[in-house]
């Protein structure tokens, strides 16, 4: 999932609606590139001025060359993820955590995480930062026949995983400064993956790299939002 949040809460009895699109691609699986690209709807609203809650849902699936595998496999996945937002220091830091929950065609998973976005709130142009750090615990795993011309009898299950996520943002305001009715948000970050595989001979291994790219559309619903600071 995209991170798609800058340090300003929404507002007590106020919301927002984000709808996007990402791309993610990383090297080592399948012995090929490996590329996803999904789409992820994003509800928020406020329970008190720098307090929010939130709620996504996330699809994507897998691109490649599926005739490297002998044995196709569905290859999308779904996951949906509950979140807590909370305003540290207004308009610079906020403080994020969530748990996802979700599957695939090897079964399910749950997913704990939390971070930190740091940025400039204003009524031009909002820069971005964040950093967070997950757990991915396999639920009901499902091992998959991945086996090529090349590497015959592969069968993989899957494992434990943990690793940070980090990445820069912009958010661009639509409508007028005090009150902008929408905004527009550009993401590139990146996601990294640990886990001992137990396919694999050697202790901590499996390690994945992901590079994420994302555009979305946000639509602030609700009451006036307070003015932003010039």
């Amino acid at each position: 999932m995209l991170h798609l949040t800058t340090p300003k809460s929404v507002g007590k009895g106020r919301g927002e609606v984000t709808a996007a699109f990402g791309t993610a691609h990383s090297g080592g699986f399948f012995e090929e590139d490996l590329g996803v690209m999904g789409g992820e709807v994003h509800g928020r609203y406020g329970l008190s001025e720098r307090t929010d809650i939130g709620l996504s849902a996330f699809a994507a699936g897998l691109r490649g060359d599926e005739d490297v595998l002998l044995v196709s496999h569905h290859r999308g996945i779904y996951a949906a993820r509950l979140s807590l937002h909370h305003e540290l220091v207004p308009r610079f830091v906020a403080l994020q955590v969530g748990f996802a929950g979700g599957g695939s065609a090897a079964g399910g998973f749950v997913s704990p995480d939390a971070g930190i976005t740091l940025g400039y709130e204003n009524p031009h142009l909002v820069p971005y930062a964040y950093g967070s750090f997950y757990f991915s615990q396999p639920i009901a795993e499902t091992t998959l026949d991945m086996s090529t011309e090349d590497s015959p009898n592969d069968l993989r299950t899957p494992y434990p995983s943990f690793g940070p996520r980090a990445g820069l943002g912009l958010r661009v305001p639509i409508g007028p400064r005090v009150d902008p009715h929408s905004s527009l948000l550009l993401e590139l970050g990146g996601t990294w993956m640990y886990g001992d595989d137990p396919a694999e001979e050697e202790g901590l291994d499996g390690q994945r790299a992901f590079l994420q790219f994302g555009l979305a559309y946000r639509l602030h619903l609700g009451r006036k939002a307070r003015a932003p600071a010039d």
